[in-house]
C-alpha cells in the first residue's frame, strides 16, 4: 500500500498547461479523480466499475463516460478497461513520482542498515532533503573557532620588526592586559592585526618611522670655522688655473655662503680670503 502522506505536490503552472484544452467539467473531474488516486490503493491508479466513477463525480454514467472519454483522447490520461468491467485511470506523472518517492526510502533503509543506526523510516519525510540536512548539520558541529592565545613582548616586538614597525613589545602587551585584551568591547581575535592597526596609527599621525627605510639624519651644521676652511681650500684650487679664476671663486663663495652669521663684524668669505692672501702673498 502506498506511503499516507498527508500532501501531494500542486504545480499550478503545470495543472493550468497540462488542463487547457480540457472543458471546464473536464478540469472539475480531473482534479477529484486526481485526489481520489492519491488516497488508492496503489497510487497514481484507480480502477472501479463505472458505477463507482459517476458516484466520486456526482455525474450521470453518460456524463461521467463523457468525461473519461476527454481525459483519453487529451492525453491526461491513460484508461485500461478490465475483463470484470472495471475501468483504470491512470496518472503518469503520479505514478512517476511515487516510485521516485519509493526508491529514495529504500536507499535510505539501506544506508541505514549499513551505517548500523536505528532510526526509524518513513516515507512521510524526503530522503535527499533530510540527508542535506543532516550533513549541514555536521558541518557546523566540526567548525571550531581558533582559541586565541595571549603573545608574549617578544613575539610582538618580533613580528613587529617583520613589518619594519617599531614596537616595544613590552608596552603592547601590557596595555591589553589592563582592559583584558579586548579591542573595543569584544575580545581581541588576532593580536597580529593590533599590531598592524598600531602601525597604521602611527602612520596617520606622523609618528611612524620605517625600519626598513629609516628617514635620513640630518645634516651636522658647519661653524663658522669649517666654511673659511672650505673657502680657502676653494681659493687655493682656483689659484692653479690662473686668470680670473679666483675673482669667480669669490664671487661663487659671496653667493654660496650669503646666510652665514658674521663673527665680530666680519664675513667668511672676507676671512678666507685676507688668510688665502697671506698665505700666498698674492692679490687679485
Amino acid at each position: 500500500m502506498a506511503y499516507k502522506l498527508p500532501w501531494m505536490k500542486f504545480n499550478p503552472a503545470d495543472w493550468s498547461q497540462d488542463t487547457a484544452p480540457l472543458s471546464l467539467s473536464g478540469r472539475g473531474a480531473w482534479i477529484t479523480i486526481i485526489c481520489a488516486m492519491w488516497r488508492a490503493e496503489e497510487r497514481g491508479k484507480l480502477s472501479m466499475p463505472i458505477i463507482g466513477f459517476c458516484r466520486l463525480l456526482g455525474a450521470s454514467e453518460v456524463e461521467t463516460l463523457s468525461v473519461i472519454d476527454e481525459l483519453v483522447k487529451m492525453g491526461i490520461s491513460d484508461t485500461v478497461t478490465e475483463a470484470n468491467k472495471n475501468i483504470t485511470l491512470i496518472c503518469r506523472r503520479m505514478i512517476r513520482e511515487y516510485k521516485h518517492h519509493k526508491n529514495n526510502a529504500l536507499r535510505q533503509e539501506r544506508y541505514r542498515v549499513t551505517h548500523q543506526s536505528n532510526a526509524v523510516i518513513t516515507g512521510e519525510k524526503s530522503e535527499v532533503r533530510s540527508q542535506k540536512i543532516e550533513l549541514r548539520e555536521e558541518k557546523s558541529k566540526r567548525t571550531t573557532t581558533k582559541q586565541f592565545s595571549k603573545p608574549s613582548p617578544l613575539e610582538v616586538s618580533e613580528y613587529a620588526k617583520s613589518i619594519g614597525f617599531n614596537l616595544d613589545g613590552q608596552k603592547f602587551c601590557d596595555y591589553y592586559e589592563t582592559n583584558g585584551w579586548k579591542v573595543g568591547r569584544n575580545s581581541m581575535k588576532s593580536w597580529q592585526a593590533a599590531v598592524r592597526t598600531w602601525k597604521n596609527r602611527d602612520i596617520e599621525q606622523g609618528k611612524f618611522v620605517s625600519l626598513r627605510n629609516p628617514a635620513p639624519s640630518a645634516p651636522l651644521k658647519k661653524s663658522f670655522n669649517d666654511i673659511r676652511l672650505e673657502i680657502i681650500t676653494k681659493l687655493e684650487e682656483s689659484s692653479l688655473a690662473g686668470g680670473d679664476s679666483i675673482s669667480r671663486c669669490l664671487s661663487a663663495c659671496n653667493d654660496l655662503y650669503r646666510d652665514v652669521p658674521k663673527r665680530n663684524g666680519a664675513r667668511v668669505v672676507d676671512e678666507a680670503y685676507e688668510i688665502f692672501k697671506h698665505r700666498n702673498k698674492k692679490t687679485i
